[in-house]
């Protein structure tokens, strides 16, 4: 005659009170068939605690305790598949008193370490989440750049944001190089573990636009090179000798301009456009601000509305 097997319906509610206040069972809904019971902590960790019925096994009528994570958020989708959980086995003949201290003794320490790195790399994902959607929204104010938007299907723990901008096509209507002279732009905002990173496919450039993109991706990296350090008493010097320069009446064509240090920043409007326009002449610029090691450049930010829109 086989030998009985452990009623887990009396025993998981008593080995969870056991546990603690923290702990709860209910019955595992798919796992029926081995008598499946989850012992469930208020912090998300879970014990399903199950019973061999095979005939056919040696083992029939053990316990099997395994520890569980968590539920996925609903935000993040983290890996899990490092994560050693722990799991035990155990006499069917074992009391509530008996099992409590097992899982205790030799499974919870475990499951305790696994819940600390989901949290972890739950903290993580989501830090990545918040960078990645400040990258996207930040890039979305740039006037006609699109709302960013995701591809539905990938896995929520690498979930690009995707934006695009489409200029004004040069080809004629009906042209067969319409979309090959349509200028155009694609971009991935992702982020991880080294920050954010932005892929940005561009197509249908014309020459002038192709050079002030990778203008704008290789002057940047003058920042590497040192700016000569001015004392607080020059600085204030070239500040106090600042001179405006009017545009004259009697001489068409000046514009308006201050130096500061020799360096020339004109502001004036266009007079085609009524653009409002900045240029910079730096041909007379003091010395001073030159970078060391006689590469001869001055170091460079221009910033609008607080916004870095050049640097070199």
């Amino acid at each position: 005659m086989a030998n009985a097997l452990p009623d887990t319906s009396i025993l998981a509610p008593a080995v969870a009170s056991l546990l603690g206040p923290d702990w709860s069972a209910y019955p595992d809904e798919d796992g029926q068939y081995h008598r499946a019971w989850f012992l469930r902590h208020r912090d998300g960790r879970r014990v399903r605690l199950s019973v061999e019925v095979s005939d056919f096994s040696r083992d029939r009528g053990r316990l099997h305790a395994a520890g569980y994570l968590p539920d996925k958020p609903d935000d993040v989708d983290p890996d899990t598949s490092d994560i050693e959980r722990g799991s035990i086995s155990m006499a069917g003949t074992k009391t509530a008193p008996q099992v409590a201290r097992e899982i205790s003794r030799r499974l919870l320490p475990t499951l305790t370490e696994a819940l600390a790195a989901w949290n972890a790399k739950v903290t993580r994902l989501r830090a990545h989440e918040v960078l990645r959607t400040e990258v996207a929204e930040r890039l979305a104010r740039i006037p006609g750049i699109s709302t960013p938007a995701r591809t539905p299907w990938r896995p929520r723990s690498s979930q690009a944001w995707h934006l695009s901008w489409n200029g004004t096509p040069r080809g004629a209507e009906g042209s067969t190089w319409r979309y090959a002279t349509t200028p155009s732009a694609r971009l991935d905002v992702d982020a991880g573990d080294t920050g954010e990173h932005v892929g940005i496919e561009l197509a249908g450039l014309s020459a002038e636009q192709a050079a002030r993109a990778m203008r704008a991706l290789v002057r940047p990296e003058r920042d590497e090179l040192p700016a000569r350090q001015l004392s607080a008493r020059l600085r204030s010097r070239f500040h106090r000798t600042a001179r405006f320069w009017p545009a004259r009446r009697d001489e068409p064509g000046t514009l308006p301009a201050l130096q500061v240090a020799g360096a020339m920043v004109f502001v004036y409007l266009d007079e085609n456009t009524s653009e409002l326009r900045v240029s910079v002449d730096l041909d007379t610029v003091h010395r001073a601000l030159l970078r060391p090691g006689g590469d001869h450049t001055v170091p460079l930010r221009i910033t609008v509305q607080g916004e870095t829109v050049f640097r070199g």
